[in-house]
């Protein structure tokens, strides 16, 4: 492919900043590698906060659900569903409370993703950063969540779409200031076949990840001689536990990819280095 790019274009030099698909590629890993150990940590973290904010939930949700069946299955439509509501809404909270805590950790893994392809070393750094911009990141998911609910309402292809460029929100809102939204929709614009081609790498990626979990979830299940409705508590364990593996090995992969997209599409858009996410 031609090395050509757009205005103030430095792809030989820059750390974040490829000219073709194979140089995104070749850095996210590099940067991957490079910034591996501190983003495990973070990740890590929050993988085991999650866990013991949702297992709980998890548990009581799924004996909750079991024992409205047992009602419903004893006395037709005379059930009382207190349980059941209670169960789902400590759990819709518990989820509630373990994205956030996901989000916040991702913000500090891509700033480590930054600063180590910046050679920069503070440890408290990225997590400075990434606690003052936490507040903007949950005002604008806000937003994006209703576009996401519009889209899915239209239509699959607009969520599809919706989702391809909300993808680098995260990012966005990291590092830059303003109107997130619109600003994703202009970068994933710059360079379409770019940015669909970086968005579907991801996108797969974390899709075979999905699978492979329900694969082993399913024989899992089937190795329990149970059902989806009536699954033994060692088999929910390992299920919550094997999600949990999951979400942080999908963002240990993925966030140097998300980091190096936004850079390609920013340096698509407009003249721009790395060297200007220093500060």
């Amino acid at each position: 492919m031609s090395q050509a790019g757009p205005p103030g274009w430095v792809a030989a030099q820059d750390p974040l900043i490829s000219a073709d698909y194979n140089g995104w590629w070749r850095r996210s890993f590099g940067l991957l590698h490079a910034a591996w150990k501190p983003m495990a940590t973070v990740l890590g973290l929050a993988t085991l906060l999650d866990l013991a904010v949702t297992m709980p939930a998890t548990l009581r949700f799924e004996a909750a659900q079991r024992d409205a069946r047992e009602r419903i299955e004893a006395a037709g439509d005379q059930t009382d569903f207190t349980l059941f509501l209670a169960g789902a809404g400590e759990f819709a909270a518990a989820t509630a409370v373990a994205g956030l805590i996901y989000v916040l950790a991702t913000l500090i893994a891509a700033r480590m993703v930054i600063d180590a392809a910046l050679g920069r070393t503070d440890g408290s750094r990225p997590a400075a950063a990434a606690a003052r911009r936490f507040p903007a990141m949950i005002g604008w998911s806000v937003p994006a969540l209703l576009l996401a609910v519009v889209a899915f309402a239209l239509c699959f292809l607009p969520l599809l779409y919706v989702g391809a460029v909300l993808l680098v929100l995260p990012v966005v809102v990291l590092v830059e200031r303003g109107n997130a939204i619109g600003r994703c929709f202009g970068l994933f614009h710059a360079d379409i076949g770019a940015a669909i081609s970086r968005v579907a790498t991801i996108a797969a990626l974390s899709l075979a990840g999905l699978v492979v979990v329900n694969l082993i979830t399913t024989v899992i299940l089937v190795a329990s001689g149970s059902s989806l409705a009536d699954r033994p508590v060692p088999a929910i364990v390992a299920d919550v536990i094997l999600q949990g593996v999951y979400t942080f090995a999908i963002g240990m992969i993925t966030t140097p990819m998300l980091v190096t997209a936004y850079a390609d599409l920013r340096a698509r858009r407009e003249p721009f280095t790395s060297a200007e996410l220093s500060s």
